[in-house]
């Protein structure tokens, strides 16, 4: 008897353990579940679409300079850094064969023109010696007179663009305005904009309008307005952040219509001289025709055919010293050099970089499918490498390559963006974070996009309800690339969503 229920007492709390078990098991997974889901409230925002892309900084010149020919490097007269005009001479080969043969062709050239007048002097008399002093006093005469009479409309017109130059504020301003100073060497009419704003070494002034660029304010003395010429000293009482307007010509100053008269006349003049010193040379070749006209005239045409037959040897020979060069075919800076002198290059090899810092642009290659969705004057988010990422810029798309790109065998299409910014610490090669902005909506309903369920054609959330959540039906509206959607119905503002589900 005793045995029995001793055996029916082990067999009940073996099952109230068991039972006691199960019951921790499920409050243990159930409150385990709970605790998994992560919540956010529904709020009103702003829903974009974007497209991503990685770019680099690059140069709106960029040229990547080479030797036509094989050689020596005889001299690199310039510097990394240096600023280089058009036509500047950056490195050459070692090239004292080449200069020979011209001096060669231009020898041959020489005797050619020797021969020729050999011909005329020898079937003409001294008149036509007299007469050819008179074409050459005539010409030289013309020459003269044009360089004096286009220096003084250079000065007229210097004087028109750069006279009663002032700083007008861009709006109303009781400030003592800067002083402008100096003589405008531009061609090229239009405004400076001029800013003074405060920076980490001091107040400086940014550019933009005629020429872009910044510089120190100095109120003791006139400092560079860019590199035409101009200069500006600052007032001890002007503020920051506003704005100064120099309008070259200065239309509204008091002298501006003399100068002008003045500029007009000149030209005028000038025009009148040369056309009475151009009668003189008409003349005087026409005396001298005529005196020519005793000579053989196909001994003349083959006298002159020896001279351009002459002249062309000087040209090839002067060419082939020119393939020993390398001229800068734009302006800009020279970025890097890859030729020492005396090394041997390889013909079209890597030499000099030639770069516009001053005009950088941003490139980056679009996938297919997105770049039907991009379009010119597109604003752009900027974040770069080598700047803080918590720095956020702006561009805008300026052009589209019509013809793609193979990267990795996908196709893409190529972009450039220019910066709305004023960022001189970029250089070329810097690499450019970019969210184009397709399509945005402000202010509207928005949810994550990893909040949403869809199934069978309809949208679902996780909405908090009390300690529980409750899987309710919403309609959305525009989708922001993935990131945020707009919700048109089934949401309120404060609603907690599960955005993990």
């Amino acid at each position: 008897m005793f045995q029995k229920s001793w055996d029916f007492i082990k067999r009940k709390k073996w099952w109230v353990i068991v039972t006691v078990v199960i019951l921790i098991v499920v409050l243990l997974a159930s409150g385990k579940k709970k605790e998994e889901y992560l919540f956010e409230t529904v709020a009103i925002g702003d829903v974009e679409e974007t497209i991503l892309a990685t770019g680099q900084v690059v140069s709106d010149t960029d040229l990547t300079l080479s030797f036509s020919q094989s050689g020596i490097v005889s001299s690199i007269p310039v510097k990394l850094g240096q600023k280089i005009y058009k036509g500047q001479i950056l490195a050459s080969l070692q090239n004292r064969s080449a200069l020979a043969n011209l001096t060669q062709a231009e020898a041959a050239r020489d005797r050619a023109e020797a021969a020729y007048q050999q011909l005329l002097d020898g079937s003409t008399s001294e008149a036509i010696e007299v007469a050819r002093v008179a074409v050459r006093n005539a010409e030289i005469d013309y020459a003269q007179s044009k360089i004096q009479q286009d220096r003084l409309v250079e000065n007229y017109k210097r004087t028109l663009l750069s006279g009663g130059l002032e700083a007008v504020p861009e709006g109303s301003s009781s400030e003592t305005a800067p002083t402008i100073s100096g003589t405008y060497n531009g061609e090229e009419e239009g405004v400076y904009r001029i800013r003074m704003y405060s920076s980490g070494s001091g107040n400086r002034f940014s550019i933009n309008g005629l020429e872009v660029g910044d510089g120190s304010v100095d109120t003791s003395k006139p400092v560079a307005i860019g590199t035409k010429g101009l200069f500006i000293q600052f007032s001890s009482s002007n503020a920051l952040n506003t704005t100064w307007v120099v309008e070259i010509p200065n239309k509204k100053s008091s002298s501006y219509v003399t100068n002008l008269n003045a500029y007009e006349a000149a030209l005028e003049t000038r025009d009148i001289s040369l056309t009475v010193k151009q009668s003189v040379i008409d003349t005087a070749r026409a005396n001298l025709n005529n005196l020519l006209a005793d000579a053989t005239n196909s001994e003349v045409l083959l006298a002159k055919s020896d001279i351009l037959s002459a002249q062309g040897r000087v040209d090839a020979a002067l060419a082939a010293v020119e393939d020993t060069r390398i001229r800068a075919p734009k302006s800009g800076t020279i970025t890097r050099i890859d030729a020492n002198p005396g090394e041997l290059i390889q013909a079209y090899s890597n030499a000099i970089v030639l770069q516009d810092v001053d005009q950088l642009l941003l490139e980056a290659n679009i996938n297919e499918a997105n770049i039907n969705k991009v379009k010119p004057g597109m604003p752009v988010e900027i974040t770069f490498d080598a700047l803080s990422f918590d720095e956020v810029f702006m561009a805008e798309v300026t052009s589209i390559d019509i013809s793609s790109t193979l990267v990795s065998g996908v196709v893409n299409y190529r972009i450039k963006a220019s910066l709305v910014d004023d960022l001189p610490n970029l250089r070329p090669g810097m690499t450019a974070n970019m969210t184009l902005i397709v399509d945005k909506k402000e202010g509207v309903l928005s949810i994550p996009g990893r909040a949403v369920i869809e199934k069978d054609d309809k949208t679902y959330v996780l909405k908090k309800n009390g300690n529980d959540v409750e899987e309710i039906e919403i309609s959305v509206g525009f989708k922001g690339g993935g990131s945020l959607f707009e919700v048109i119905e089934g949401l309120a503002v404060e609603d907690e969503i599960v955005i993990n589900p």
